[in-house]
């Protein structure tokens, strides 16, 4: 698929959006990484918080053998790609300039050099099975497949105001979403297997993330879970990272 440093051939499909012609593909990271670049007058400043956050669940998710997903990532091509009879092409010392996924593509490159890390530090320390292992999700990560919309002829200021539009108009998913169906949160997996043995004994909301006069539910899924926080860590504001339990949460 790519030749890095003497051409980069990229398969996909081209279409029209809004008058804008996209190309939508997909790359591994190790590939992504190569070719493309951080705008300064396009993108914001890179939060270092928000960089651990993705790169602590993209780690997170390698240990317990689960899949992680993205949505696709926005590049802009300022021209640099063609058609080919086989596809498309990347002209060499060209790059692209990412529009949306800027803090997870720092992310996977902060997870491998973490990874790396500690696969050295298992390496010098003789726990060669250990480093078998993070060589193996160091491997995943430089594997990731990567869906890429990439905006082929946009001017620098289309390049902003693609950017705005897209922060400005993002949602995050409704809380309700998160309690039926986060599979990674502990506290919130705790929550409805709580919620499932009361749920014969009074109503609980599932959706909402407060209840009303209006509702005949006695609490929801959000307030139980922050409770059940409270309960364990003592803490009354927004978690975040791993759950750090004050007693075996089997026997309470």
């Amino acid at each position: 698929m790519t030749d890095i440093g003497v051409l980069t051939r990229i398969m996909g499909s081209a279409y029209n959006q809004y008058g804008k012609k996209v190309l939508v593909t997909q790359l591994r990271y190790a590939t992504l990484e190569a070719i493309f670049e951080v705008d300064e007058e396009v993108q914001r400043k890179l939060d270092p918080k928000r960089r651990v956050e993705i790169r602590e669940f993209i780690i997170q998710s390698l240990e317990e053998g689960k899949d992680f997903y993205f949505s696709p990532f926005v590049f802009s091509a300022r021209g640099a790609i063609r058609q080919t009879e086989d596809g498309w092409e990347l002209t060499p010392g060209s790059k692209l300039y990412i529009i949306d996924g800027q803090h997870r593509s720092a992310s996977f490159s902060s997870a491998i050099s973490h990874l790396k890390s500690r696969k050295e530090s298992a390496e010098e320390t003789g726990r060669l099975d250990e480093a078998i292992i993070l060589q193996t999700y160091i491997e995943r990560v430089k594997e990731y497949p990567v869906a890429m919309q990439v905006f082929l002829n946009l001017t620098t200021t289309q390049e902003r105001q693609l950017f705005t539009d897209i922060n400005t108009e993002r949602r995050d998913a409704h809380i309700g979403q998160v309690m039926l169906y986060d599979q990674r949160d502990q506290y919130t997996e705790m929550t409805r297997t709580v919620a499932a043995k009361l749920q014969p004994i009074f109503e609980i909301e599932q959706n909402l993330s407060r209840i009303s006069v209006h509702n005949s539910a006695l609490t929801s899924l959000a307030t139980m879970r922050r409770c059940i926080i409270a309960l364990f860590e003592g803490i009354l504001t927004v978690k975040k990272g791993t759950p750090y339990y004050r007693c075996n949460p089997k026997e309470a």
